[in-house]
């Protein structure tokens, strides 16, 4: 089927007011253009004449075919008038509906005031009329190829853009928006990166602050504080104190579990939290294999101490003190060891609270310059 553009100067006289009206042949009508009636002129001057028991072709017939004869017939220019003027609607149209207006234009010709044949050339040589089915799947073949009319509709697009019309605003500010989002993900992500780089070069700032010190390797390495006078003994009538005959009762010298003021004040606990502010920074330069060794090395210190010391916790079924174990007291003595003093705490928040306030500032002033560059 001939593929070439629609005439612009062609169009179909009552297409304006109906998807489908009736065709007749703008080629034949006296107010045709110049250039379709010399096409018209030069089809009468050469007719296409068949024998008796052959198909006559007429001017309304679409010929199916390649070359000038085809390109050129009067019939062939009309359907691709009519094409282009109904190529909107197909494109329009829902992918169940497009087969529909191929078959309606098809029906039009076929049936409209000048009607036309579907016609192709058989094996013999002769004209021989097609099927519906065929001549709307050609008309579909039509419908889709690219013509001047998608060219026209992006150049209107760019016009529009050019013109500064309400769509291409409206385009603009999207394109403003979405950059924006983009903007502020990138952003995101690349403070997260930092944050963690910063976290990573502040661990390597504290380990080359902190003087390389020796790790002790027996427990009586370990220094352990004597009990202060000033340290009072907590009173034994006190209820968290309280034990029946027989059982364990707490000293100053043990260390107790459990969350409160009544364990916190306790005097074994502070001596273990002196202990522990001393060893930390030879915890942290540990590597992660020895570690718990430090651990281990101060509960063994504290219990071998003079009065030994004990690491004890209320049994929920007998509400009585037991010792918990080496096992249990080292993971309370390394948890202890991770955590940060208090000097270092306020340290940590006030950084964090001056490095929010700069990345909220740099976060802003990379969005506003983004969208001055979109716009």
């Amino acid at each position: 089927m001939d593929k070439s553009p629609p005439p612009s100067h062609a169009q179909d006289p009552a297409g304006a007011g109906a998807a489908f009206p009736p065709l007749p042949s703008p080629i034949v009508d006296p107010a045709a253009s110049a250039h379709h009636s010399q096409q018209q002129a030069a089809q009468a001057s050469a007719p296409v004449v068949a024998d008796n028991n052959e198909i006559q072709v007429s001017h309304q017939d679409v010929l199916f075919g390649r070359g000038g004869q085809t390109n050129r017939h009067i019939g062939n220019l009309r359907y691709r008038d009519i094409i282009a003027l109904h190529r909107a609607d197909y494109v329009r149209a829902s992918k169940v509906e497009k087969p529909n207006v191929a078959r309606r234009i098809v029906k039009a010709i076929r049936t409209g005031k000048n009607p036309g044949r579907f016609l192709r050339k058989g094996d013999d040589g002769k004209w021989q009329e097609v099927s519906d089915k065929e001549a709307s799947w050609k008309a579909s073949q039509a419908l889709r190829e690219k013509t001047r009319w998608s060219s026209m509709k992006k150049q209107k697009a760019a016009q529009e853009i050019a013109d500064g019309s309400q769509k291409a605003n409206e385009y603009a500010e999207k394109m403003v928006e979405k950059a924006t989002k983009a903007v502020e993900k990138t952003t995101k992500k690349r403070n997260a990166k930092e944050e963690k780089a910063l976290s990573s070069r502040k661990k390597a700032a504290i380990a080359m602050e902190e003087p390389t010190l020796n790790a002790p390797t027996e427990a009586s390495q370990i220094s352990i504080p004597d009990m202060s006078p000033t340290r009072t003994r907590m009173p034994v009538s006190d209820p968290a104190f309280a034990v029946t005959a027989g059982a364990i009762t707490p000293r100053d010298e043990d260390v107790l579990f459990g969350r409160g003021g009544k364990t916190n004040h306790h005097p074994g606990n502070k001596r273990l939290r002196e202990i522990v502010s001393s060893y930390r920074s030879i915890y942290r330069q540990a590597k992660k294999v020895d570690k718990p060794k430090v651990a281990k090395l101060i509960v063994g210190a504290l219990r071998a101490a003079s009065p030994p010391s004990r690491f004890l916790r209320v049994n929920d079924t007998t509400n009585q003190w037991e010792d918990v174990g080496d096992r249990r007291a080292s993971e309370k003595v390394s948890q202890s060891l991770r955590e940060k003093d208090k000097n270092e705490r306020d340290a940590a928040k006030a950084a964090a609270a001056a490095e929010d306030e700069d990345d909220i500032d740099v976060e802003a002033s990379m969005n506003a310059t983004s969208v001055q560059a979109m716009l």
